[in-house]
């Protein structure tokens, strides 16, 4: 059987960089939470993968899958990257798998949060989440193809013409009050996304708490 191994690096490693740099979701940064990996199968490097804090806040979707919990944004990551070198076959579930649980294990040992699962989303031709629907991921159907971005008014205009494959057209535009300050508004139309989300479920929750136990009892041998 095929060993995962998953290191954990800086999102500037220059291993991770020149993967994440050929990705199709182009690389603009990460803010919040987050972790990044290399991946190896048996020690062969085979790959990127990531997750981070969930960026589009208040999603109907979400609270639809996961259910009406408070703060469930802060209790889901968000799989932004996830790129293979290797065309091993089933490879992709079998890091898919490995990575949920290293994601539970770093947000509860760096966060202090006990995540309850994670969400993704493809788009372009062709990308269906095959690999998703594999690992028993759901599809929640499409993002509504509008994006609200906030800041300064000539960065988000320029990230807008920076970037025409994502933000097609900007259709409104103003400020509103963010706690106590006048904060900058676009509203533009973006790429329609396909929507995936896996929720954690008991069992697997106590098997990660087990290899996390086990994983502790070796590091005192």
């Amino acid at each position: 059987m095929t060993e995962i191994k998953l290191v954990n690096v800086k999102r500037s490693d220059p291993l991770y960089q020149s993967v994440r740099d050929g990705h199709y979701v182009l690389n603009n940064g990460c803010i919040g939470r987050q972790a990044h990996y290399l991946i190896y199968a048996d020690d062969v490097f085979s790959g990127i993968i990531s997750g981070a804090s969930i960026i589009a806040l208040g999603l109907k979707k979400r609270r639809e899958f996961f259910g009406d919990i408070p703060n469930v944004d802060q209790l889901i990551v968000d799989n932004i990257v996830f790129r293979l070198t290797n065309n091993q076959p089933n490879l992709g579930t079998m890091v898919l798998k490995k990575w949920r649980y290293e994601v539970y294990k770093y947000w509860l040992e760096h966060y202090q949060t006990e995540i309850i699962g994670y969400e993704t989303r493809c788009y372009g031709p062709n990308r269906n989440g095959t690999i998703y629907l594999a690992d028993n991921w759901t599809y929640m159907g499409e993002t509504s193809g509008v994006s609200r971005l906030e800041g300064n008014k000539e960065h988000l205009y320029e990230k807008v013409r920076e970037h025409p494959e994502i933000y097609y057209s900007v259709y409104d535009e103003g400020y509103r009050i963010k706690s106590g300050k006048k904060v900058f508004y676009l509203h533009c139309k973006t790429a329609v996304k396909k929507l995936y989300f896996r929720k954690i479920t008991p069992k697997e929750r106590n098997r990660y708490r087990e290899w996390m136990k086990y994983e502790e009892q070796q590091k005192e041998k």
